[in-house]
């Protein structure tokens, strides 16, 4: 994280006791900056849980955002702290673990992450993949789909790695030391500058596509084994 980012944090959570007091729950950060891999133009992807969130603590909200230097770079999540543990669980990890704490926890929501949600969210992420590259090489729009299906791929190939080694590797350069064969590739396309012609994106698209149908049916075989072992 940036000095840039740490004192718009600093300044947003100011901000935040000034309005809700003890009702804010937590507050933190998340995606390129939190992992210091951001552009000048990166979205500021702020977290912020309150105790309940009603609309008008939308309002006042955004209010708050607006007021914030660099306003138009502001993004990310707010809820409420029970409508967040009640959120698909399969979600919860990768949102847990890419997020850096700046104010109150979050570790009421580590109970509802088990083994087998890591698993849906590596499942969910290559059907999403699996799905957007089908479209992409049969309808077009594959330039303008790659950076996406590129961005989901980092968070299966996280949670992946984290089913392997109980270790979460926070940014793409300590995650693709981590890799090897085509689980690197597919981490150094997303790392590099994403190919430009048609050709070239269709030549990506094509070995997307291959490792996304691999990693969706894996995981879809290790929950049917693990149901099968189930009383």
């Amino acid at each position: 994280m940036n000095d840039f980012s740490k004192q718009w944090m600093r300044a947003l959570i100011k901000k935040l006791l000034e309005a809700f007091g003890q009702r804010l729950t937590f507050a933190g950060l998340q995606g390129s900056r939190a992992r210091g891999e951001e552009r000048p133009d990166s979205d500021i992807d702020a977290v912020v849980i309150l105790d309940i969130l009603e609309p008008d603590d939308l309002q006042t909200y955004r209010g708050i955002v607006r007021s914030m230097p660099d306003s138009h770079l502001a993004c990310g999540f707010v809820s409420d702290k029970g409508e967040l543990a009640a959120w698909p669980r399969w979600e919860l990890w990768g949102f847990y673990h890419d997020t850096i704490p700046l104010y109150g926890s979050m570790d009421f929501v580590l109970p509802f992450i088990t083994g087998e949600e890591i698993i849906r969210a590596v499942q969910a992420g290559a059907g999403a993949m699996y799905h957007g590259l089908c479209h992409g090489l049969v309808f077009g729009g594959l330039p303008e789909a790659l950076p996406g299906i590129c961005k989901t791929a980092f968070f299966v190939l996280s949670a992946r790695e984290y089913l392997r080694t109980g270790v979460y590797r926070r940014t793409k350069a300590e995650l693709c030391a981590a890799l090897d064969t085509d689980d690197r590739a597919v981490l150094e396309l997303s790392m590099g500058d994403l190919p430009a012609s048609e050709k070239e994106c269709e030549q990506a698209g094509r070995f997307l596509f291959g490792w996304s149908r691999r990693v969706l049916q894996e995981a879809g075989a290790t929950l049917e084994e693990d149901c099968q072992r189930r009383p």
